[in-house]
């Protein structure tokens, strides 16, 4: 399906037609005063043969952000971190259900961690900039998590209000320095 806007000078008319193509047929624009011919090039397919698009939902991991993990986090606060990718809202990087109203036996299940060590991990993580606590007040306070663009997100944009929220946090510090 190919759409055709052309513009009559002589009248000042714009026209629109919908033309459909077979695989063998192409458009072409001539030019009434001196007969040049130019094609109309439709969209090409440029995927290999050999390939196909993945119909999921996935999220690009910054790869900068998670060496600065790697050297800083123990094996088991990866592994929560991993998590944290895992649930988070691939279209605005919430962590809800998570939040400061969330129990510490909660946290301790989801995460496979114990008790006592819930409190130190996340603070942990929060201090590091993992995530950012916010409060939103909508008739109820709502206080949610939100995981840090730089070591994550979903699609190939970033929203700069979004992003700016992690602004000198550890993790952007160390994003930064990774461009240097």
């Amino acid at each position: 399906m190919l759409k055709l806007v052309y513009i009559c000078l002589k009248h000042s008319v714009m026209y629109e037609q919908t033309v459909k193509l077979q695989n063998n047929e192409k458009v072409f624009i001539v030019n009434v005063d001196d007969g040049e011919i130019t094609a109309i090039n439709r969209r090409a397919n440029n995927i290999p043969k050999d390939s196909f698009i993945l119909k999921s939902i996935y999220m690009k991991r910054v790869s900068q952000s998670w060496a600065y993990l790697r050297g800083k986090c123990t094996p088991k606060e990866l592994e929560i971190v991993n998590h944290l990718v895992d649930i988070t809202n691939h279209k605005n990087n919430s962590l809800a259900p998570l939040g400061d109203d969330v129990s510490m036996r909660v946290l301790s299940d989801q995460f496979n961690i114990s008790l006592r060590d819930v409190n130190r991990v996340f603070d942990k993580l929060f201090k590091l900039g993992v995530y950012g606590k916010f409060e939103v007040y909508k008739e109820i306070y709502h206080k949610y998590w939100v995981l840090n663009p730089y070591l994550a997100f979903s699609g190939r944009l970033v929203k700069n209000e979004l992003a700016s929220l992690f602004h000198g946090t550890e993790i952007h510090k160390a994003y930064l320095e990774s461009l240097k």
